[in-house]
Parts: C-alpha cells; structure tokens; sequence
C-alpha cells in the first residue's frame, strides 16, 4: 500500500521546457542580459531557480507554482553562483510561496516533499486515503 502512496509524480523539465517558461517562472533574474522577441531574459543562464508552471502570470501567484520545482529552488539556493544579496531576494520569494502553500520551512516541510500543497485534510485526504 505504501508503494502506491509513494508514487505521487513528480514533474521533470527538460531544458527545453525551462528556457520556454517566461522570466516570471523564476526566483531571481541576473541583471545584464536583454529581452528577446517573446519578453524573455537572454542569455537564459540568468534566470534562476525556476519553480512556476508555464501558466504563471505574475510571479506572486499561487496556482502556478509547481512544488516539487520549489523544494528543488529551495534546496539549491545555496549551490546558485548569484550574489548574497540575490539569494536573499530569491529566498524571501521562495518563501512567499511556501507560506502561501502552508509548506516548508515557512509552513510544514511534510506536504511539500509529497507534493500535498498545504494542510487542506480534503486535499491530504484525496491524495493519501485512509493512511492520514
């Protein structure tokens, strides 16, 4: 039964797909570069930390984040070749949305790392049946 509880899918991005996604899909954008024809940041290498779906419009927004890509954005905060002052910027976003979701170290590291979204019992109970 577990088994079955575990495979909760997760999204992978193909590059493609990243350098598809529009400059508010990301954490943090480098200063430096020009937009091309569609608005979009090049060279791409200073868009980091994507964790929007291609449907997002603002960056605050909620329905737009993918969560497992923002646990990932979280994770490699520290790993990214930007400034302090830019990891704080990109952390405090993160952040916004962790809070939003009720997940992470902003609300509980739990339901993010199962791609729950939050503490909603109907949504928890959707996805994980009688085992909560």
């Amino acid at each position: 039964m577990w088994e079955s509880v575990l495979k909760i899918e997760k999204a992978t991005w193909s590059t493609a797909y990243v350098n598809s996604l529009p400059d508010t899909a990301f954490a943090y954008i480098e200063a430096g570069g020009e937009k091309d024809e569609e608005g979009k940041t090049k060279p791409r290498s200073l868009r980091h930390l994507p964790h929007h779906n291609a449907s997002v419009k603002f960056g605050s927004e909620k329905e737009s984040v993918d969560l497992p890509h923002l646990r990932n954005a979280m994770a490699r905060l520290e790993q990214t070749n930007i400034s302090d002052e830019a990891k704080r910027e990109a952390k405090n976003h993160l952040e916004m949305h962790e809070k939003q979701w009720d997940v992470g170290e902003a609300g509980n590291a739990d339901d993010v790392e199962m791609g729950c979204g939050g503490k909603d019992e109907k949504t928890k109970k959707s996805l994980w049946g009688d085992l909560i």
